[in-house]
């Protein structure tokens, strides 16, 4: 079954003129990844190929970018319309899956407390909030970012446009933060998932709370600067407070970048950006749906099919935006693939649909060859061992030395090293 459509926004919701905060005026072009082909990294080019076709033919509709990446080495990179590498592009909804990386972040500095702890008391502003309830009193932060907080919500049940969709109202109040504090309840918190922007918005204000900084700041500064992403454009709404359900505009490649973050565990060239155990925690899943997806905190969560890969891990990580913005995250592929689109009535049968038929269609065994030698031996396992511990980035070259107990000089670790190890050991 496909899988269950988030919607997300409209872009109607700019009739309430956000300002639009640009960060970063360098021209710089964006990360630089190693170009290999295809099957350098154990991919089929000419699946890469009719998919590309496909896409230029309007097959899966308005698509604006494709970007596959393996093993820290991009393999497919392809711009279509007016779109290219340096073109920032609205995320929509995947911006809550950046979002979620900056709670983590306060996390693990002290600056949130537990998400065990109540939601309510981190406003004491708004207090007393309207329509009180007891369910409302036992939200807790986990239930926020689960989104099953138990609010009265639902922003499917009218399109964007609609003056009753809440999400319109939402964006249309004066301030957000009190229009959702003060929102009737319709769960007890934890028993029940409605995709809610508000929720995530709700962290835009915890965030500010506990370190007096607007979120964009602190993505700047803790992810973006880091990651080498120089420009970027965020949206801010009521008093100036960040959009944290999806007001980020990227490039596909710095999105590429936060897919490969998360891909490594949080960390990025030896250094530790979001802590493993938050995105550990993010890809559990909180709700599983009928059609075999599910949700953690702010990632969307798809079955990877058995025919992947033998073995292959149970699910894609998915950033999820409206109209065809996608970041899917495949753990047990070492891969990234980016999108971006323009499908905002939802017309077309987009990629998302596809991803896991496309896996498993562009999976060539054997596959493991890191070097680009054509063989798959030990010093491929050496270099895969350095690039999940962080000390190989997707910006240093191919191995092209001789790794370290290499004692032959043949660039691979065979047993004529061991043996050679061995009697340089009974010398001494």
């Amino acid at each position: 079954m496909r899988p269950l459509r988030p919607g997300h926004r409209e872009l109607a919701a700019t009739f309430i003129g956000w300002v639009m905060l640009l960060a970063g005026v360098s021209a710089q072009a964006p990360p630089q990844w190693p170009v290999v082909a295809p099957e350098a990294v154990g991919l089929d080019h000419v699946v890469l190929d009719a998919y590309h076709d496909a896409i230029a033919r309007g097959d899966f509709g308005p698509v604006h970018s494709f970007l596959v990446i393996r093993h820290g080495r991009l393999a497919a990179e392809h711009y279509y319309q007016y779109f290219d590498a340096d073109t920032l592009h609205i995320i929509y909804s995947v911006t809550k899956s950046v979002s979620s990386a900056l709670v983590g972040t306060a996390l693990d500095r002290g600056e949130l407390d537990s998400l065990d702890t109540p939601l309510l008391p981190h406003f004491p502003e708004y207090a007393p909030v309207a329509n009180p309830d007891p369910r409302k009193d036992a939200i807790i932060l986990a239930d926020v970012l689960a989104m099953r907080a138990g609010f009265d919500w639902n922003e499917f049940q009218y399109p964007y446009t609609d003056a009753r969709n809440p999400y319109r109202q939402l964006m249309a109040s004066p301030d957000w933060l009190e229009f959702i504090l003060d929102r009737r309840m319709a769960y007890w918190p934890g028993t029940a998932f409605q995709y809610n922007s508000g929720c995530t918005i709700l962290f835009s204000g915890l965030l500010l709370h506990a370190t007096g900084r607007q979120a964009h700041e602190l993505a700047a500064e803790r992810l973006f600067a880091p990651l080498g992403i120089t420009r970027w454009s965020w949206s801010l709404g009521a008093g100036g407070l960040t959009d944290t359900g999806g007001g980020l505009w990227l490039r596909p490649r710095d999105m590429v970048a936060f897919g490969q973050l998360y891909l490594r565990a949080g960390a990025w060239r030896g250094q530790q950006l979001v802590p493993a155990a938050w995105i550990a925690e993010s890809v559990i899943r909180r709700s599983t749906f009928a059609d075999g997806s599910g949700y953690g905190y702010q990632w969307w969560l798809l079955p990877l099919e058995a025919g992947a890969a033998p073995g292959a891990g149970p699910d894609i990580w998915v950033a999820w935006g409206w109209g065809g913005q996608h970041i899917f995250v495949v753990p047990a592929l070492d891969l990234v693939v980016v999108s971006t689109a323009g499908d905002y009535n939802g017309q077309y049968d987009g990629l998302v649909n596809h991803i896991q038929e496309f896996l498993a269609e562009v999976i060539r065994p054997p596959d493991g060859d890191f070097t680009g030698d054509s063989v798959t031996d030990a010093l491929d396992l050496v270099v895969l061992t350095q690039v999940l511990a962080g000390n190989i980035g997707p910006e240093d070259p191919l191995c092209a030395w001789p790794p370290m107990g290499d004692l032959n000089g043949n660039s691979r670790l065979d047993v004529a090293d061991a043996t050679l190890l061995r009697q340089q050991l009974l010398v001494r």
